[in-house]
């Protein structure tokens, strides 16, 4: 959603939490600032009663935002549809991808929180900050 406004992009973040909400069997919480920075979408992440629990870093966030940049334009290289389905792909891909914070995969993750297992990182090397 290139140069979309907050207005148009807070209806969408509403339906995704819907789904994850419904696939999980439980509330979704919001893990940094950067999804609550305008004015429409926090609003709306209150209405939800999404608190924050944790503060995600922007380099975290640069970092997931350039892998699925790499996967997308990966794909786009190799011809594999339109926008729509490599962007899925790309997705697709991404969470069946071994995380090494958590030893599995994000799907693998989802089905364990889901089942009201616990999901444990590794501390990284470098500590925590």
């Amino acid at each position: 959603m290139s140069g979309a406004t907050a207005a148009e992009i807070a209806p969408e973040l509403a339906k995704l939490i819907d789904e994850y909400e419904a696939l999980l069997g439980q509330k979704v919480t919001c893990g940094g600032r950067q999804r609550r920075g305008m004015a429409e979408t926090k609003k709306m992440l209150e209405d939800r009663k999404i608190k924050v629990v944790q503060k995600i870093t922007n380099a975290a966030i640069e970092g997931v935002n350039a892998k699925m940049q790499r996967l997308f334009w990966s794909l786009v290289a190799q011809k594999r549809g339109n926008f729509k389905e490599t962007a899925e792909l790309a997705t697709k891909i991404s969470n069946r991808t071994l995380n090494r914070r958590i030893g599995m995969t994000p799907e693998d993750a989802l089905k364990k929180i889901a089942n009201k297992e616990k999901v444990a990182r590794k501390t990284p090397k470098a500590g925590r900050a």
